[in-house]
């Protein structure tokens, strides 16, 4: 369209030549004159009320000069504030237009921009669909892929390295058989961090082997603690948690002595199963020691 461009047509050299004109000089020399007392003096309580007078004389003489000042600042600044409503109704057109462009443009560059993010998701999910478990897009994902200017190849090949990077992760934690996999995996969904997965391994691994030590402390306490007693013989009871394997050696025949017999076993089960075990032995006159 042909453009017609926006001028002044006032001589601003005119304006900008134009003083007001004003009895500066001859104020100023009164003024200096006058004041200088005023400038040194001491004030005394006996004076005081004096110089509040003094005081209120001076700030009319300060009130006047501003008055003109601010009256003078008003008529001369109307010229301008009327040329400057002008310049901002003009600007304000040219707005109203631009926003109406501007706004279709941005539609179309988000349309753009979430057709790019939508190549990159099925991108993605093409690569992802055995690990989606353990990854999504948005772990991936970063809003610079969708300036005008990225290459959409960087973006891709980025997608695809950080896709290989957690599958590798995913095979070292099932590589290692570990018996706490699963929450080792699970970490790693979380973090896609290696080091910290296997720092969890290790953090259950210690705790389960804190929870054997504590319980084969226990039933060897419960073993040692026991009490002797006299008390009568008890019915022999089958115990599910008590394994034994007999041993039996050849005795030779030496009448009327009795037969010894020594059994040799392995037991494993409860501290409370242990405490069985010792009273019968305790009840039967068994001599025993612990291996």
């Amino acid at each position: 369209m042909p453009q017609i461009e926006f001028q002044v047509t006032t001589d601003l050299a005119t304006v900008a030549n134009t003083q007001i004109e004003t009895n500066f000089e001859a104020v100023k020399e009164w003024l200096t004159e006058e004041l200088a007392p005023y400038a040194t003096m001491v004030v005394t309580p006996d004076a005081i009320a004096d110089a509040k007078k003094t005081r209120a004389s001076l700030n009319k003489v300060a009130d006047g000069i501003d008055s003109q000042r601010k009256a003078i600042k008003k008529i001369w600044m109307k010229p301008y504030e009327e040329y400057e409503a002008k310049c901002k109704e003009l600007t304000g057109i040219v707005s109203d237009a631009k926003s109406n462009i501007d706004g279709q443009i941005k539609a179309m560059e988000n349309e753009v921009k979430e057709e790019k993010k939508q190549r990159l998701r099925d991108l993605f999910d093409s690569n992802s669909a055995d690990i989606s478990s353990f990854i999504s897009f948005e772990d991936v994902f970063d809003p610079k892929w969708l300036n005008a200017t990225f290459n959409e190849i960087d973006a891709a090949n980025s997608i695809v390295s950080q896709i290989e990077d957690v599958r590798e992760g995913l095979d070292a934690i099932r590589g290692m058989n570990s018996p706490y996999e699963a929450a080792m995996l699970s970490e790693y969904g979380k973090s896609h961090n290696l080091s910290k997965s296997i720092a969890e391994g290790k953090r259950l691994e210690a705790i389960q082997k804190a929870e054997e030590e504590r319980k084969a402390r226990e039933a060897e306490e419960a073993f040692d603690e026991e009490p002797e007693t006299d008390a009568p013989e008890a019915p022999a009871q089958e115990n599910p948690h008590i394994t034994a394997t007999f041993i039996r050696p050849v005795v030779a025949e030496e009448p009327p002595k009795p037969k010894l017999y020594t059994l040799r076993f392995e037991v494993t089960g409860t501290a409370e199963a242990f405490g069985a075990l010792k009273r019968c032995m305790v009840a039967n006159n068994l001599e025993y020691k612990k291996l």
